[in-house]
Formats: C-alpha cells, sequence, structure tokens
C-alpha cells in the first residue's frame, strides 16, 4: 500500500482482472497490478481496456498499486 512517499506513474490498462484488479502497462514497458480503493469506485464508474491511468506505487513493492486518476478514456 502506498504511502506518503508513493510514486506517481502513469500507464495503459491491458488486462481487467478479478476482484476490481487491474494490469497496467507502464510507459517503460514493466506491468503492474492496479486497484481501485473502494470509495472511489462510483466516482471512477467502469475501466476499460486502453484506459490511461495514473497510479501510486510504493517504492519499495512496484508491483502493485492504487488508482488515483483516469487521465485518458478509450471511446
Amino acid at each position: 500500500m502506498p504511502g506518503n512517499d508513493a510514486i506517481e506513474l502513469a500507464g495503459v490498462v491491458i488486462e481487467t482482472l478479478p476482484a476490481g484488479r487491474y494490469r497496467v502497462q507502464l510507459t517503460n514497458g514493466h506491468r503492474v497490478v492496479a486497484r481501485v480503493v473502494m470509495r472511489q469506485q462510483v466516482e471512477f464508474g467502469p475501466i476499460a481496456v486502453g484506459d490511461q491511468l495514473l497510479m501510486a506505487v510504493s517504492p519499495s513493492d512496484m508491483s502493485q498499486g492504487v488508482v488515483r486518476k483516469i487521465l485518458e478514456r478509450k471511446t
């Protein structure tokens, strides 16, 4: 779980996973599993493959992240 020292990274959703998680490919080619915090699920609405996200990632565990913002939706 990212804390105060979280790094913000942008990426594109490449796969939808069970339990409200998403596989996101970063601009440098790395893949991260991102999730949406429960209270923001209603605000964000459905997230689809191709959407661009801004995520917070902990420097100690770069394999997981929390979605902070949807930058661009694929139409």
